[in-house]
């Protein structure tokens, strides 16, 4: 079996088992420290590659309903001082992390209008935006600077914004976060609390967008080793997840995360008990403790019930499917405007209209079935990128979805020099780990 039949053997058991897919990218082209990479393009993969390939990936699986959603790049990152690195403002920069992410989720919508389109943040922003629009290289002093992917600031200064309201509905923001077993932040020097975490680590980074229901939140990533200072923090973001009703897929089920470890003992199939039981206190479940799937109709596993089951629900598809995009890469607009969604994968609840909303944004965990985001596009995509870069370098300008080609993209703009996930690599000012 090559990597894209196995991708899809793996999709067949999720099916099997009521488990939901989220394909996450995390590298553009086979490497396996790829995730280090802090962008989306590299010297011999452009922009253009990156967004055919989510193109293709969305046609491909448009009918699979076990793909829920496209979390479009793994924590872009990378501080002023360094090249290349992501931003967020409103240019047409191609380091432009926002403006990216809008043309590669149009792209994913003009194949799949009810796929979940899941964007991340960057790592830092600029204290002034006004006076500083990401030109100074005073990382210190000029920037706010958190975990790769986690800074979500620019949302308030300039939401992700597809072209139409049915489209926005589709954004689901995704940061990740982790204790100083990862890396000593800034915020647990000296010690910390739940209302210091609060105030210095969550809520003006992301946490805001979920309070002022501007969109979803959903933390891709969050885990560690139960032990010291970091079991501390790990229960304080357990509280907060139960208190705001976060929707969060663990890190990880695999035992080989150097400074998180995993679900699983090194022989990767004895389960961590006791982490298990710590997180599962934060899993969806009904009355009677089972699992709350997100299939229709499939249970979730032997401990868990199928989405119709939960309280009688009856789904039936969607009758209107979005609108096509009014987007072009030269007007990308920015607007203000804050949409919330009322569907959940492109369905609609019959008796209880807003039952959908409620379920994407206070169920406590309605997300963590995929937690197999882990593997998720470990080969498939690879291979994938790998057919579509040999495709793309065919086409002619004039087919381009972008306003540059291949080849003047690296000329033009910068100094070139990102899916592996489940690596082992720490988490430094230079080097964060991929979580």
């Amino acid at each position: 079996m090559n990597s894209l039949e196995i991708f899809d053997y793996v999709l067949s058991l999720c099916e099997k088992n009521g488990m939901k897919v989220i394909i996450d990218i995390h590298t553009v082209k086979t490497d396996a420290s790829g995730h280090n990479h802090p962008v989306w393009y590299r010297e011999d993969m452009t922009v253009v590659h990156f967004v055919d390939s989510l193109s293709w990936i969305a046609d491909r699986y448009k009918n699979n309903d076990t793909i829920i959603g496209y979390d479009l790049k793994n924590e872009p990152h990378g501080k002023a001082s360094e090249t290349p690195h992501a931003i967020w403002n409103n240019s047409d920069d191609m380091d432009n992390w926002k403006w990216v992410a809008q043309i590669a989720g149009n792209a994913v919508l003009d194949k799949n209008p009810n796929a979940l389109i899941i964007i991340e943040g960057i790592q830092i922003y600029p204290k002034d935006i006004k006076a500083n629009n990401f030109v100074s290289k005073d990382d210190d002093n000029d920037y706010y600077n958190t975990w790769w992917g986690a800074n979500l600031m620019g949302v308030k200064d300039y939401p992700i914004d597809f072209g139409s309201p049915e489209r926005n509905k589709q954004i689901v923001y995704s940061p990740h976060d982790y204790g100083p077993r990862v890396y000593e932040q800034p915020w647990f020097k000296g010690g910390f609390t739940y209302e210091s975490l609060y105030k210095d680590a969550w809520h003006d980074y992301w946490l805001y967008i979920a309070e002022e229901d501007i969109a979803p939140i959903f933390v891709g990533e969050w885990g560690g080793f139960m032990e010291g200072d970091n079991l501390k923090w790990m229960e304080y973001f357990r509280q907060l997840i139960a208190e705001r009703h976060l929707h969060h897929t663990f890190w990880c089920f695999n035992a080989n995360s150097g400074d998180t470890g995993g679900l699983v003992k090194d022989d990767f199939k004895t389960w961590d008990e006791e982490k298990y039981n710590f997180v599962k206190e934060v899993l969806w479940k009904n009355e009677n403790g089972k699992f709350i799937g997100l299939d229709h109709a499939v249970p979730l596993g032997v401990n868990g019930i199928a989405l119709n089951d939960y309280e009688g629900i009856i789904i039936t598809p969607s009758p209107d499917k979005p609108k096509p995009n009014t987007w072009s890469t030269e007007t990308i607009v920015d607007t203000t405007e804050e949409t919330i969604g009322d569907t959940c994968g492109g369905v609609y609840y019959d008796d209880k209209p807003d039952l959908a909303s409620n379920m994407i944004r206070k169920a406590s965990t309605i997300l963590v079935v995929v937690v197999i985001i882990a593997i998720v596009l470990t080969g498939g995509a690879v291979a994938v990128m790998i057919v579509l870069k040999k495709r793309a370098d065919k086409r002619k300008n004039e087919e381009l979805i972008m306003p540059f080609g291949p080849d003047e993209t690296a000329a033009e703009n910068k100094e070139n020099e990102v899916i592996a996930a489940g690596s082992a690599e720490s988490k430094t000012d230079e080097a964060q780990e991929d979580n």
